[in-house]
């Protein structure tokens, strides 16, 4: 006969291993004597930009300030004296570059676009670009200015630009102000649409919302501002040949709306 023996099993218990703290420092130890060096470089890079940042080191001498495209049409005396307001003593790191060109941008109507570069330690470049005239216009008052391509208006007429395509606006206007950009562009468009087309303009007379063009034979076309030109000149054009006889002859052709409207003497 076999006799067997039961032996109880021992429970177990979840034994968590001992932390072993010698270790662990030797480990940070080893990591900081190797890393000391790139420590020390970047606590003393850090002391040195908080040292000038602080105390003013990088202060802004307006004599280290060059200023590209001023003096056409803004007063470069008062554009450098509205700068020093701006920058003069202040810490190069300080400066908001971008907060500075839209305060100068607001201040001066004539300036197009402007940049400002910070060159360290403390030398800065202005680059100016100024509107430039693209038309003379004549006002509701009979007074001739200058205006852009954006419908600022300059001023008045000078050398070289007296000689600018003149056109008529059916309004009265000021310098430094802005006239509505879509009819200068209209204008232009005109000009080009009747390149290729056997038709003479007589006069033509701006607006806000919409142009007046004087054709020979006493023919007046309407165009909008919030149109494109495109074909247009070939339909009036084909208008004119196709409905002009010798009983009737048209007298104006109206391409402001979704439909051409036109009439007869």
């Amino acid at each position: 006969m076999k006799y067997s023996t039961y032996i109880k099993p021992r429970v177990r218990t979840n034994v968590k291993p001992r932390f072993r703290l010698s270790f662990f420092l030797r480990r940070m130890s080893k990591w900081f004597f190797n890393s000391i060096s790139y420590l020390i470089i970047g606590l003393v890079l850090a002391i040195f930009v908080f040292v000038i940042y602080k105390f003013s080191i990088l202060t802004i001498n307006m004599n280290k300030i060059e200023i590209h495209g001023v003096g056409s049409f803004i007063s470069l005396d008062i554009f450098k004296n509205e700068l020093s307001t701006q920058l003069s003593g202040k810490n190069m790191l300080k400066i908001d570059e971008y907060s500075i060109e839209k305060n100068l941008k607001d201040k001066f109507l004539g300036i197009k676009e402007i940049h400002i570069k910070k060159k360290i330690p403390t030398y800065i470049i202005v680059d100016v670009i100024e509107r430039i005239p693209s038309v003379l216009l004549l006002d509701y008052d009979y007074k001739v200015y200058m205006v852009d391509s954006d419908g600022f208006v300059l001023g008045e007429p000078t050398d070289p630009y007296k000689n600018l395509p003149s056109i008529k606006y059916n309004k009265k206007v000021e310098v430094g102000s802005f006239i509505n950009s879509k009819s200068i562009s209209l204008y232009n468009n005109v000009r080009e649409g009747l390149e290729n087309i056997p038709l003479t303009v007589v006069d033509v007379i701006l607006g806000d919302d919409f142009a007046t063009i004087y054709l020979q034979n006493n023919i007046t076309v309407y165009l909008s501002n919030e149109k494109e030109v495109g074909d247009s000149f070939d339909i009036v054009y084909s208008i004119i040949g196709k409905f002009s006889t010798d009983d009737k002859k048209v007298s104006k052709i109206d391409l402001r709306y979704d439909k051409v409207i036109v009439s007869y003497e």
